[in-house]
């Protein structure tokens, strides 16, 4: 499938998706073509999986034992237990995980599925 259609299926920009291609972010495989073209490698509807956006706030009445240090994330979790969710996407890295992201990207690695973080390029160290 080409790049455009693929972005267009999964509700991202074209533009978007060619920028994830260039830097390595694709959640799921893609080649140039000798023409050109970028090509993604869709096994079928049914194993492409999800992908999915991670978004948490903080509050001004946050408790101080707030969540991203103590582990009570539960929908965060659900979705690292979900084999259906095949990209987590997240704008910010330290809005997903404050430690640690490194050992969850190997994880998530291991399993086929990515972490994708699409922040400003200085959000990324």
């Amino acid at each position: 499938m080409k790049l455009a259609g693929w972005a267009r299926r999964n509700g991202a920009q074209s533009q978007t998706a060619y920028r994830w291609f260039r830097e390595g972010m694709m959640p799921v495989p893609a080649r140039r073509l000798p023409f050109g073209t970028v090509r993604v490698d869709v096994a079928g509807d049914d194993n492409q999986g999800q992908v999915i956006v991670y978004a948490r706030v903080s509050s001004a009445d946050q408790r101080a034992d707030g969540c991203a240090l103590n582990g009570r994330r539960e929908r965060l979790f659900g979705l690292l237990r979900d084999p259906n969710v095949s990209a987590i996407v997240v704008e910010h890295r330290d809005r997903f995980a404050r430690f640690g992201v490194e050992y969850v990207e190997a994880a998530l690695t291991a399993q086929r599925r990515r972490l994708l973080v699409v922040g400003p390029a200085g959000d990324l160290a």
